[in-house]
């Protein structure tokens, strides 16, 4: 019996839910707040981007403005440590730089700042002395994402050094991730308060339609005189209401009509019955025997 019980409850909730969203507000509502979610889906997307370019842009400019500031100093200094000019040391890197220098042979002469272990950095040299060009990549060094810039530099010598700069792209992606996730929240808040928004004003558009559907519940014969004197614009609300007055004058008149021939019939008639009853009665009142 509970069983039979709990079923005809579920039955009757699915059942419930089912004619709820079969509303036309519900439906409105539920594609209305559909447009919103998909644009602000976009935007989301399109903001959270932004955010990553402009951060993750922000480390890529400071790795290159470092590494053009220690290029300079080895181009003006001659070389460093192993070279055959003056020993200029690399100095202190920027705010959470670390810079290295490494000879054509992946030798490391001199790092400056706490970055990551010089071993992790070697393919990254060996790609700059083998392509002659900058070499900008991101890898996972010590458990910790790493933005590395390597960049070879030609001495006056004719020897090749190699200038690698790096940064923890941890802050970043916190940031970035927070970013996200703030986006996210305000897009769903903006999505919940675009659907109530789209309900409240689907209830309102649809308000002449529920008064036109009450007025003709409200209607008997008696009120076929009545018509929908409702302000409403000249669009489809409109036109029901028009049409719905137009059935009314219909009626109206049929009902009319009917009570003409009704009153005319009940005429005709009276005339013959009245002169049968009085005949039937002048003769059942004659005097006869048993």
């Amino acid at each position: 019996h509970n069983h039979r019980s709990r079923r005809r409850i579920s039955v009757g909730v699915v059942e419930g839910v089912t004619a709820w969203s079969r509303q036309t507000r519900v439906r409105l509502a539920i594609a209305y707040s559909g447009v919103f979610g998909v644009v602000a889906l976009v935007a989301a997307g399109a903001l959270a981007l932004a955010i990553a370019r402009v951060e993750y842009g922000a480390i890529d400019d400071s790795l290159a403005s470092e590494a053009r500031s220690i290029q300079s100093t080895l181009i003006a200094g001659g070389g460093l440590p192993g070279g055959n000019g003056a020993q200029e040391p690399l100095g202190q890197a920027g705010p959470g730089v670390a810079a290295y220098l490494f000879d054509s042979h992946a030798t490391l002469l001199d790092n400056a700042g706490r970055g990551p272990s010089p071993g992790a950095l070697l393919p990254a040299v060996r790609q700059a002395v083998s392509s002659s060009s900058a070499v900008l990549d991101t890898q996972t060094v010590d458990g910790a994402p790493q933005r590395i810039r390597a960049v070879p530099v030609q001495l006056k010598s004719g020897e090749t050094r190699v200038v690698v700069v790096t940064r923890s792209r941890a802050e970043a992606d916190q940031l970035v991730g927070t970013a996200v996730t703030v986006v996210v929240l305000g897009m769903l808040v903006l999505v919940i308060a675009a659907t109530v928004l789209g309900y409240g004003l689907a209830g309102t558009a649809l308000r002449p339609v529920r008064e036109i559907v009450a007025a003709a519940r409200a209607f008997s014969e008696h009120d076929l005189h009545r018509r929908i004197t409702m302000d409403l614009p000249s669009d489809e609300l409109g036109e029901l209401a028009d049409t719905f007055n137009a059935m009314l004058a219909r009626l109206e008149t049929a009902f009319d009509s009917l009570r003409r021939f009704t009153a005319d019939a009940a005429h005709e008639l009276r005339a013959p019955l009245t002169l049968i009853r009085t005949e039937a009665e002048v003769t059942l009142s004659r005097p006869r025997t048993a």
